[in-house]
């Protein structure tokens, strides 16, 4: 969809990433089911914090774990709402030595965060 993106920060050496999946794509799961579907892949997921929290008017999960990449140490921290017939994932991966700086980013970006959807 239009509405998906990535940014990388290569002084941080961390990506944002934001998906969305309406309509035929949507999985109404829970949320702590839909944060599992983001760490797929990585590998040693280790879940450090879970915490609800509300944006866009909707209850949301974060969690913040480390985990591997192809071998490599990393920081993840990913944000699953509902909304609708639409499920918002955001998600911030960050070298573990910049991470707590991506981190404090990553939230900014986040609380400012609302998703709007047509029926």
């Amino acid at each position: 969809p239009p509405g998906d993106f990535a940014y990388y920060n290569e002084r941080l050496g961390a990506t944002v990433y934001a998906d969305t999946s309406c309509g035929k794509r949507f999985d109404d799961a829970s949320l702590i089911v839909l944060s599992n579907h983001l760490t797929m892949g990585f590998g040693d997921v280790d879940v450090q914090t879970e915490t609800t929290l509300t944006l866009g008017g909707r209850d949301g999960l974060e969690r913040v774990s480390t985990a591997s990449l192809d071998g490599v140490p990393v920081g993840l921290a990913s944000t699953v709402i509902k909304k609708g017939p639409c499920v918002f994932d955001l998600m911030l991966i960050a070298t573990p030595a910049e991470f707590e700086q991506s981190l404090r980013d990553y939230r900014d970006f986040r609380d400012g965060f609302d998703a709007e959807y047509d029926r």
